[in-house]
């Protein structure tokens, strides 16, 4: 219960993230698809892409209610690269990343793979929900080499099992990275195997470019039918890592099925997935803990994106946020040596439990 709980609460704390630090202002939208792209490799940030056209109503109310909002706009503009899409003069990108629906909203991590997605009017809640969502699925890779380097470290002191374990989840949360490669090659050796610890399979429909928009983003259709299709596509992969035991990818692109085919069999057969991890204390402690971590870790960088806002305040109530619900962690002493600095000598004015406003 105090798993299930946790994972509650990493919930409700990465709403509030992006419910915090409303600053006045717009969002500051990136002129052209390429430049986007590009921008996007070089700050290693998401890319958020807003798909439209000049005729459509509910566009216009989206882009004065839930684009406006302080909240929105500042989280857009400090953690995403921000792109709006003209559908009528941009047709073959748009149908490239197979928009049907406007407006659409994709976010796609900077090597191009969609993180999350959303067609139709979108409310401020949902929105931000959804900003949340894309970034808990970022792993960083300054933090797959340290973990890389921990294993590594373990492999030296004789420590075989602890650094399997940890090898084993850079390889699921890495994907096809140079370090998750990597890893798999170390933990083949490990394991006294001449293949690598887990074949590169056939890139599904998610991973593949669009025909049509060059350097399109590694999208799918989001009509009913080619989300249904890819669905189906992902449910396999969901099963072939619940089989493997890679429970914190099969549980993650689970939670995707269910937003891309809500009320389908193939969201029903996920959900059961998903419920098989829950009642294994073993695979749910791994669950949470990925999850505690990419929360801590996204705390700690809303906290550096106040400071660089000007907001100190709101900086201090997010490391205090960590070291209350992630206690005795390396993310709890980052944040704690952190708000040392924040706070400095005595007489700087700040309050350290300052809520922002």
């Amino acid at each position: 219960m105090r798993m299930i709980s946790m994972l509650a609460l990493a919930t409700t704390l990465a709403s509030e993230i992006v419910a915090q630090s409303p600053t006045p202002g717009r969002v500051a939208w990136v002129d052209g698809y390429r430049e986007a792209r590009r921008e996007a490799k070089v700050k290693n940030l998401p890319i958020l892409i807003d798909v439209g056209g000049p005729n459509c109503t509910y566009c216009r109310q989206m882009d004065a209610t839930t684009l406006s909002h302080p909240a929105v706009v500042e989280m857009i503009n400090s953690r995403f690269v921000p792109l709006k899409l003209d559908g009528s003069r941009e047709r073959e990108l748009v149908n490239g990343l197979g928009v049907r629906v406007y407006p659409t909203i994709i976010i796609a991590d900077p090597q191009g793979q969609v993180l999350a997605s959303a067609e139709g009017y979108v409310s401020r809640d949902k929105f931000q929900n959804l900003m949340a969502g894309a970034l808990a699925k970022l792993v960083s890779p300054e933090k797959l080499e340290a973990m890389f380097a921990e294993a590594s470290n373990a492999t030296g002191e004789g420590e075989i099992a602890k650094a399997k374990q940890i090898l084993k989840r850079i390889v699921a949360e890495g994907d096809a990275s140079p370090v998750s490669k990597r890893a798999a090659n170390l933990l083949a050796e490990l394991e006294g195997r001449n293949e690598p610890a887990v074949a590169k399979e056939e890139p599904s429909p998610a991973e593949r470019p669009m025909g049509g928009a060059p350097g399109a983003l590694a999208s799918r259709p989001i009509t009913r039918e080619g989300a249904d299709g890819w669905s189906a596509e992902l449910l396999g992969r969901v099963l072939s890592d619940r089989k493997a035991g890679r429970a914190v990818r099969a549980h993650d692109l689970a939670e995707q099925i269910k937003v891309l085919a809500p009320g389908s069999t193939i969201e029903a057969d996920a959900q059961r997935v998903i419920d098989d991890i829950v009642r294994d204390p073993e695979l749910l402690k791994q669950v949470v803990e990925a999850q505690s971590d990419r929360l801590a870790t996204l705390l700690l960088q809303a906290a550096e994106s106040c400071l660089m806002q000007g907001q100190p305040q709101q900086a201090v109530y997010f490391l205090e946020r960590v070291m209350q619900a992630f206690p005795t962690t390396r993310h709890a002493m980052t944040a704690q040596t952190r708000l040392a600095q924040i706070q400095g000598p005595p007489g700087l004015g700040i309050t350290p439990n300052a809520q922002p406003k």
